[in-house]
């Protein structure tokens, strides 16, 4: 998940100095510049590094509606800064140098915050970053000084995140079922994304002080050490994407399937033109593929590719696929997902070391009616693999130059005597120093 190139550095905080190497090095290929909105998400533009260094240090072009929207990004009216009445002018994103962050678990990748600025060069006063220094220059004029600590809590579920959009959030499945509040003794796969949640934090230089599971099923919270406002509050962005770069090391952080997974192959050689045409179709563009499983590629790819273009490749009907999807799940399908949940609570139960079969006599116990290759195919759509027992292995091998151990020879004592002695060991040290030690026994 890390970037294997220089993660030693990574997780000292960077200058504008040291940004310039790494560039120069091709080290950092690539810069996010990224602006809180007024729900503490970041939003911005990805550029390149040494684009950036030559010609953005001034600041980038971004539109003012970022600052004027709900959580998803839906203008609102209402709002002096920007509208409708001025056609959504565009803002001025002023990096802060003192903000550099590099992402280890993106690939040559650094961060930078910027401050929303009018074009005339003055600070945005409804800018979540430009409120919060105005309070705290308030407190210093009294005579206070602020310490904060953030603290951050989310959801971790199984599955594909386009597939549990589809489904309205649904069905939802746990990466572990049960109340871990203040556990040690995380499942593998949960103890892995933490640890790597960790790592990739203190890579971008935001050391964690803590993180616990807490009661509900999934839910994770991390917290930060108190300390500077500003900088507490810029590390707390941090922890929104961070979540899903970790999980890029599992399927723990990801979301449920309540449908069959759409079958993108492997094998497939790529197209010459894969901007417009995906590379891989898994055979579903070949006559005789049923018609819901070109639906269901359509809809795992439809943040890539347009979704009538992609019909039109996969000969299926546009209306018939918008029709397909807003339609309610079969019995079939709302099965396999209470399936799934059972599945995954055993196989959690179990610390993760259950394979099909034993998941299956499991299951039967239960009562529950379920075919051997049905939670094989479960356990393959969640992406469930048992650990596997290490091979025993010989740690030492026999010296042929060293000599025999000799045979003591049968002793005179007989069984009866044997079983009276009682052989009482004691090593008594000689007087002067780095004398030998001689052991001493009785019999009774």
């Amino acid at each position: 998940m890390t970037d294997p190139t220089n993660t030693a550095a990574a997780s000292r905080p960077l200058t504008r100095d040291r940004l310039d190497e790494f560039v120069r090095a091709h080290d950092i290929k690539t810069i996010m510049l990224g602006v809180p909105h007024l729900m503490g998400r970041l939003k911005g533009k990805t550029f390149d590094a040494s684009h950036f260094l030559t010609r953005m240090q001034s600041g980038a072009e971004m539109c003012a509606y970022i600052l004027a929207s709900d959580a998803h990004m839906t203008p609102l009216n209402g709002f002096r800064l920007t509208g409708w009445h001025d056609g959504y002018g565009d803002l001025t994103a002023v990096p802060d140098p003192t903000t550099i962050r590099r992402l280890s678990y993106l690939p040559h990748t650094a961060l930078l915050l910027a401050d929303a600025h009018h074009h005339n060069g003055t600070p945005i006063e409804v800018a979540p970053r430009q409120m919060l220094r105005r309070q705290i220059a308030h407190l210093a004029d009294f005579g206070f000084q602020a310490r904060v600590g953030i603290e951050s809590e989310f959801l971790l579920y199984r599955g594909n995140p386009h597939r549990i959009h589809h489904n309205g959030y649904h069905n939802l499945v746990p990466v572990s079922p049960h109340n871990l509040d203040y556990a040690l003794d995380h499942p593998p796969a949960l103890t892995a994304f933490l640890h790597d949640l960790q790592h990739a934090l203190h890579q971008a230089d935001a050391p964690v002080e803590a993180i616990k599971t807490e009661g509900a099923p999934g839910q994770i919270e991390v917290t930060w050490p108190y300390g500077d406002p500003m900088r507490a509050c810029d590390t707390g962005h941090l922890g929104q994407p961070v979540p899903a770069g970790a999980r890029r090391r599992g399927a723990c952080s990801e979301h449920q399937r309540t449908r069959p997974p759409a079958r993108t192959g492997t094998r497939e050689p790529g197209t010459p033109d894969e901007d417009r045409v995906p590379g891989k179709s898994g055979g579903l563009l070949r006559p005789g593929i049923p018609v819901t499983e070109k639906y269901e590629f359509i809809d795992g790819e439809a943040g890539n590719f347009p979704v009538q273009q992609m019909c039109t490749w996969a000969g299926v009907s546009t209306s018939g696929f918008y029709h397909w999807r807003s339609r309610p799940l079969s019995a079939t399908a709302k099965r396999r997902a209470e399936l799934r949940a059972v599945i995954l609570q055993v196989f959690s139960d179990s610390h993760e070391t259950y394979g099909y079969r034993r998941v299956h006599a499991a299951l039967q116990r239960m009562n529950v009616q379920a075919g051997a290759e049905l939670v094989r195919a479960l356990m393959r759509e969640l992406g469930l693999v048992p650990c596997q027992p290490r091979p025993w292995r010989a740690t030492t091998t026999a010296d042929d130059a060293a000599p025999a151990t000799p045979d003591p020879g049968p002793t005179a004592m007989t069984f009866p005597a044997r079983r009276a002695c009682r052989r009482e060991t004691s090593f008594l040290a000689a007087a002067t120093s780095g004398g030998d030690v001689a052991p001493t026994s009785r019999c009774a």
